[in-house]
């Protein structure tokens, strides 16, 4: 799965949707923010100290349906992360 598609000038709310999907309000947890600073180190992202602001769903924009598709799934990843689905007993 290529993970680095995003143009530079997507990558702002790129990183605004993964904190959305990873806790949208409060700050983020040490394993969170770990998450965002391992995918910014991936994309050349300069991420801030601060975490990134949460954002709406109409505020994302990202060109391509490629691209769409792979936010889309790295956001579920991110959701995924912080809420972790139980086993099945």
């Amino acid at each position: 799965m290529d993970i680095d598609v995003f143009s530079a000038d997507e990558l702002d709310g790129v990183f605004r949707v993964l904190r959305t999907a990873l806790n949208p309000s409060g700050p983020l947890q040490p394993g969170e923010r770990k998450l965002l600073e391992t995918y910014s180190r991936i994309t050349a992202y300069s991420l801030a100290g601060t975490d990134p602001f949460s954002i709406r769903p109409e505020e994302a924009r990202v060109d391509g349906a490629h691209r769409r598709k792979r936010l889309v799934q790295l956001a579920s990843i991110a959701a995924l992360f912080s809420s972790p689905c139980a086993g099945s007993t």
